[in-house]
């Protein structure tokens, strides 16, 4: 151990009080910032037209067959189908509506519950508005048995793409994209 300078006393090792260590950012948070702070800069610099962001989606949505039919998603529930708005229009209306970002994620399994909850964000980038919804999916079969690890896996892959779809089409107004 070294001295202090005064010949025989020791020098204490230097100890970071918690909360300045908890003041102090990283570079990986002032790169996080700078990031956003660019994004959201680039979209004030090139706000969206409305009549532009109407016809892509019309133009991507209806662009062939395919594309038309992967827009819309069928679900039987009680002997009727439940139509609605695809995870796949959904992207159009995201890269239609541009300047935004989203994202999904998985946010909690519970196995005593048998319920996995995903998480869907947008965040539109020129108004700085964001959006954040929670989705909820049962982890069990129809006679109330606990999924495998693997069907698991795929039923919150499931709910993290309904909770992005959720959160798109909740953030981009229903007006433009209802049609």
């Amino acid at each position: 151990m070294g001295t202090n300078g005064n010949e025989g006393e020791q020098t204490k090792p230097e100890i970071n009080m918690p909360l300045a260590v908890l003041g102090e950012q990283t570079l990986a948070v002032d790169l996080a910032r700078a990031e956003i702070d660019q994004a959201i800069a680039t979209a004030h610099r090139y706000p969206r037209v409305l009549d532009t962001v109407i016809k892509k989606i019309e133009t991507m949505a209806c662009y062939n067959e395919s594309a038309a039919e992967n827009s819309i998603y069928s679900l039987p529930r009680g002997g009727k189908p439940i139509i609605g708005a695809s995870i796949g229009f959904a992207n159009i209306v995201a890269a239609a509506w541009g300047n935004c970002t989203d994202a999904a994620r998985i946010v909690y399994i519970d196995r005593k519950e048998k319920v996995i909850i995903a998480e869907g964000g947008f965040h539109d980038l020129e108004t700085n508005r964001k959006t954040v919804l929670p989705v909820q999916r049962r982890i069990v079969d129809k006679n109330g048995r606990l999924f495998s690890d693997d069907m698991i896996m795929v039923t919150g892959m499931a709910a993290a793409s309904i909770a992005r779809r959720n959160a798109i089409l909740n953030a981009v107004p229903r007006a433009l994209w209802f049609p």
